[in-house]
């Protein structure tokens, strides 16, 4: 078996490695917050957007429908 040194980080090391994960999860948290504020902002303009529009169920049909009857009573 090849002779490998044993490699046994030192406390500051554990320490600095500990700080890095910490200020990792950090710079994530505050990324992940600002997805979130960002897609709640789109969502809810997009909610008002449909508000504003009404009722989307038929909307196709009726207006062929209204079509239909300009046509036929030209």
């Amino acid at each position: 078996m090849p002779d490998f040194p044993e490699i046994i980080p030192t406390p500051a090391q554990m320490e600095a490695l500990s700080v890095t994960f910490q200020r990792f999860g950090r710079a994530c948290q505050v990324a992940v917050n600002q997805i979130v504020d960002a897609f709640t902002a789109v969502m809810a303009d997009e909610a008002e957007q449909r508000r504003q529009r009404g009722p989307s169920i038929g909307r196709k049909r009726r207006a062929r429908r209204a079509r239909g009857r300009e046509q036929a009573d030209v």
